[in-house]
């Protein structure tokens, strides 16, 4: 796949375009990428998608700080795993955001993308002051031989499927709710690192991985997960939030308890697939009382992944 930063003056091969910003790529992205695959594909087009950088919402002051679902890398792979061919992601700056709505249509998708096919989702809009519509967008098309198509919600077990529901239900811990807003496990991918040591000595070896600090991050807690190493998975439980029985620092970490011999683990990369919350952070009145609970959770998370098994093998 072919990462374009700079918008070139004219395009070189027609193409087919989905326009938007695809943070998480969820089931109504994944929607948005399968209808302008097969529109590429029918047409002999290239298949593109244009998307932004940074967020239009962050350049206009109207996201929170931790905001994005997943990092940029991840986004820029599940669009190649999409079979994006291309992806046009300039600068969203002043110039950029000033452009007008016919500034937008005739200069980036006509001359500069030579788009022949453009999809977006249904409440798409654009332009200063989004004053092109969807509507906007059909007329242009009509009257340029150029097809639009606006793929409609996706709602999938009653559940609109669209970025602001998953940022949601991650303040919440719904990790069911993301799952299935996503169409797959919610993850944080980083380096096993080592830690201060406290959880080998209560007897629960962990690995800690660094969280982003620009990711909207799961609501404090702990959980049934499952890390994946290498390609293998192992199941386990994690905490993520600030350690108050042991810490008097306000950094929120995430440390993974594995239910394998972690030893060989530490310095590989792991996918945290986050299965389903257990239970609120919270402070104990002694350490062993911190280690009859996390037992407890060990049990939990042994039979909510177990559970979590048996779904998934009779969906399949």
């Amino acid at each position: 796949m072919q990462l374009i930063r700079q918008l070139p003056s004219t395009g070189d091969h027609p193409t087919a375009v989905a326009i938007g910003n695809f943070d998480g790529m969820h089931r109504g992205h994944q929607a948005v990428m399968t209808a302008m695959v097969e529109a590429a594909q029918r047409k002999g087009l290239v298949p593109s998608v244009l998307t932004f950088e940074p967020h239009p919402r962050r350049f206009f002051g109207k996201a929170e700080p931790a905001f994005r679902i997943e990092r940029l890398g991840v986004k820029l792979q599940r669009l190649a795993q999409a079979s994006v061919a291309r992806v046009y992601m300039p600068r969203f700056d002043a110039a950029f955001a000033g452009l007008s709505a016919d500034q937008f249509l005739d200069e980036v998708l006509g001359r500069q993308l030579q788009a022949k096919v453009v999809v977006t989702g249904a409440d798409f809009a654009f332009g200063k002051g989004r004053s092109g519509t969807i509507e906007t967008l059909r007329a242009w098309g009509a009257k340029n031989a150029v097809e639009i198509l606006a793929v409609p919600p996706v709602v999938h077990q009653g559940i609109t499927c669209a970025s602001t529901a998953i940022r949601t239900a991650l303040g919440q811990g719904d990790m069911r709710r993301v799952a299935a807003i996503l169409g797959r496990d919610y993850t944080l991918v980083g380096t096993v690192v080592h830690g201060d040591g406290r959880g080998a000595g209560l007897g629960f070896p962990t690995a800690n991985i660094a969280l982003p600090s620009l990711l909207k991050h799961p609501a404090r807690g702990v959980y049934a997960i499952r890390g994946w190493i290498r390609g293998v998975p192992y199941d386990g439980v994690a905490n993520l939030g600030v350690k108050p029985t042991v810490s008097a620092a306000n950094l929120p970490a995430l440390e993974v308890h594995l239910f394998e011999d972690m030893d060989a683990f530490y310095g590989q990369h792991m996918e945290v697939h986050f299965i389903q919350k257990l239970r609120d952070e919270q402070k104990f009145d002694s350490l062993d009382a911190l280690v009859t609970q996390i037992a407890h959770d060990c049990v939990a998370a042994k039979t909510v992944l177990a559970s979590h098994d048996a779904e998934q093998r009779t969906t399949v």
